[in-house]
């Protein structure tokens, strides 16, 4: 259940609410997110480190690589904390770089732009 719980995208609260409407019998909320700090979350950040790792290799065979970049810090109705930047290979549409950062650490556009760009 914690795997699923966390694979959808939903929330403890939520599903356990769902279970109880039906007599269910359900983990503790202290059980589910120990289970996912314990086992889920490892696995998921070492997949995603190997994904990442290999994207990033696929286009070093390449004469021509076309990437696509973009940032984006929109909250609409939210204070903005986090940005997230990703970069994309054009021909195959695979993301071979993604990153969140929170906004006080970033600093403006157009000098990220040109730290990551010098000569553009």
């Amino acid at each position: 259940m914690a795997a699923s719980i966390l694979s959808t995208g939903n929330t403890f609260a939520a599903i356990s609410r769902f279970d109880s409407s039906f007599n269910l019998q359900f983990f503790s909320e202290r059980v589910n997110y120990n289970t996912q700090q314990k086992y889920l979350i490892p696995i998921v950040n070492e997949t995603w480190e190997a994904e990442s790792r290999c994207q990033i290799e696929k286009p070093k065979g390449k004469a021509v690589v076309n990437l696509d970049g973009d940032g984006c810090c929109d909250s609409p109705g939210h204070c903005t904390k986090y940005s997230t930047y990703m970069v994309i290979d054009d021909d195959t549409g695979d993301v071979v770089a993604f990153n969140v950062v929170q906004v006080s650490e970033v600093t403006p556009l157009m000098l990220w732009k040109k730290k990551a760009f010098p000569g553009a």
